[in-house]
């Protein structure tokens, strides 16, 4: 059997993993805005979904891992020397061609297998995280399937890793840094202790908003809501949309200005159910509503309890140096 590269579905945390190392001082909009763009960039070299091979008419196929595992052309050795977690069935036996892979294309240091599924909680279509640690000065992202399993693997130097835990500790998503800490170290564990525990430290640290990042975030949610308000009269469903994108922003806030991180879609309600409970029940009164009107009046009164405005407001960023050409 065989599968067209990158038949996988689409990555949510595409944007997460491979941000750029972030300057020291804090950000102004602006300067967060390029951050954004330039993480998103980082991925521009990433193969489309059906990569062609010489032939213009011929998509390159790639066989599935579990027909033709890099593992049976492995030498044992270095697999006896992992560790292996708990994992079901087909997780366990993914994983294993993933290690096999990855000793075969890579010099890895060590090798950390993370995501929910290793956390014991994954959902039917959870992946598998695979972070390779290694000395090369480059780093790379890889999402294939082995067997019926989708995997992402995340290869880099450890310098690399270390530029991530500062700056989505900054935009208050420290995936990095809890895949390192929370993940299971399969291979070269004590080679990357100290790493790990600059991890686990990395994740107890509260990322404050600056007074125009906090400003900013308001905004960006206060004026979806404007604009889904606008429009209710003439385009319904587009205004059901963007009510419903102003509310996901004013979660986002909410979460990150109160506890300093922002959870994962996945888990987004949960976590607010454990530090603000009147919050997440008004979030789940409006995903639960069938009308606009409904859905208007339970998005005011999250703006009014998360964001503080409903629409435009004044304020004044920071002056930020422009350079000399």
């Amino acid at each position: 059997m065989f599968r067209l590269r990158g038949s996988s579905k689409t990555c949510s945390r595409a944007r997460e993993v491979f941000p750029l190392p972030c300057p020291t001082s804090r950000r102004s909009p602006s300067d967060a805005s390029a951050a954004l763009s330039a993480r998103r960039a980082i991925f521009a070299d990433v193969p489309p979904r059906v990569q062609r091979s010489g032939s213009a008419a011929e998509p390159q196929v790639v066989g599935r891992a579990d027909e033709t595992t890099s593992e049976n052309k492995m030498s044992p050795d270095k697999l006896a020397m992992c560790s292996w977690p708990d994992l079901p069935p087909r997780y366990a036996t993914a994983l294993r061609a993933v290690v096999a892979f990855v000793f075969e294309t890579f010099e890895p240091r060590a090798i950390v297998a993370a995501g929910s599924v290793v956390r014991g909680a994954g959902d039917r279509s959870s992946d598998l995280d695979i972070f390779v640690v290694q000395e090369r000065p480059y780093k790379q992202r890889l999402q294939r399937w082995f067997g019926d399993v989708p995997v992402e693997i995340f290869v880099n130097p450890a310098r690399a890793i270390r530029a991530y835990f500062a700056s989505e500790h900054e935009l208050g998503r420290p995936s990095a840094a809890h895949m390192i800490a929370t993940g299971f170290p399969v291979f070269g564990g004590q080679a990357i202790d100290g790493l790990r525990e600059e991890a686990a430290e990395w994740l107890k640290k509260r990322a404050v908003l600056t007074p125009d990042e906090d400003a900013f975030a308001r905004y960006s949610a206060a004026t979806l809501l404007e604009d889904g308000e606008d429009i209710v009269e003439r385009d319904p469903d587009m205004a059901s949309a963007l009510l419903g994108e102003a509310v996901m922003e004013m979660l986002r806030y909410h979460l990150r200005a109160e506890r300093g991180t922002v959870p994962g879609n996945k888990n987004l309600l949960l976590e607010l159910e454990r530090s603000d409970r009147e919050v997440a029940e008004a979030a789940r009164r409006f995903f639960g509503v069938s009308t606009i009107e409904e859905r208007q009046l339970a998005a005011r009164a999250l703006a009014d309890r998360t964001i503080r405005a409903r629409g435009f407001f004044e304020w004044d960023s920071e002056r930020v140096p422009v350079p000399d050409d």
